[in-house]
């Protein structure tokens, strides 16, 4: 019902009205991401084994006659491992894979664009997988990208001191 200002009036029943609607919502956006989201470990195993042949490939080759197309064919099968299967066991290490290679691709090509992908790939491994050890090797490397690709001691420093704060009793935190 409305007031005389066009106003609705609260009565009793709207916390219960307004909190139905709003569980309503949160259990379609539930439903509707979930929708989208899923498993498929063989597809996961098939493409890590894939990229992991693919890496191997490059690696074997001289690094002067690499070229990034070929950097970049490696990426997207590591990105298919957990596009596939964000769950499977090796998703994390896909994942750093990722970073690695965009790391080494911004020393060998001297592009600084390439570091920056390298840290976003090492902070989405640092995000969506906390108590992974790749978590803590991702932070420590992070580091290190800042400190000396990027030359920014004062960036370093702050991931540095996350390390410490988030795994002071590891190898990696000390």
């Amino acid at each position: 019902t409305r007031d005389g200002w066009g106003l609705m009036r609260i009565s009793k029943r709207t916390p219960i009205r307004l909190g139905a609607l709003v569980a309503g919502c949160l259990v379609f956006t539930a439903g509707v991401c979930l929708a989208g989201f899923s498993r498929r470990p063989e597809r996961a195993r098939a493409a890590y084994e894939r990229a992991v042949r693919l890496q191997k490939q490059l690696e074997a080759k001289p690094k002067q006659s690499r070229t990034v197309a070929e950097y970049k064919k490696v990426i997207e099968k590591f990105h298919a491992v957990y596009w596939n299967d964000f769950a499977y066991s090796r998703a994390p290490v896909a994942a750093q894979a990722i970073g690695d290679l965009y790391e080494e691709m911004g020393r060998w090509f001297s592009n600084a664009d390439y570091f920056s992908a390298s840290i976003k790939a090492y902070q989405y491994v640092i995000k969506q997988y906390p108590v992974s050890s790749m978590a803590r090797e991702s932070t420590l490397i992070h580091g290190y990208v800042y400190l000396r690709d990027l030359h920014d001691a004062e960036q370093a420093k702050e991931v540095f001191q996350s390390l410490l704060k988030d795994h002071p009793g590891t190898s990696e935190g000390r």
